[in-house]
């Protein structure tokens, strides 16, 4: 889709290609999960109350979507926690 897409495109998802990935996921039990959000440059260590890796993807959804309306990141972040 990037490529035929006539509109900006921001990626996420866990591969190293991804404009939005994160690294390091790790269940931290009952009180959620936790990861590294690389974006933009930058990095984020997050924490979330969703329970499971496939949760991450909403996490990283809303980031991309932050990301790309070029919204403060580390808002988002906190607001995730």
């Amino acid at each position: 889709m990037k490529n035929v897409a006539r509109a900006p495109v921001v990626t996420y998802g866990f591969n190293e290609g991804n404009d939005v990935r994160a690294t390091d996921v790790e269940g931290d039990g009952f009180a959620g999960m936790r990861f590294r959000a690389y974006v933009g440059g930058g990095v984020y260590d997050m924490r979330t109350r969703f329970l499971g890796r496939h949760m991450i993807h909403s996490c990283l959804a809303a980031v991309a979507t932050a990301y790309a309306e070029g919204l403060d990141v580390q808002r988002v972040v906190a607001a995730l926690e």
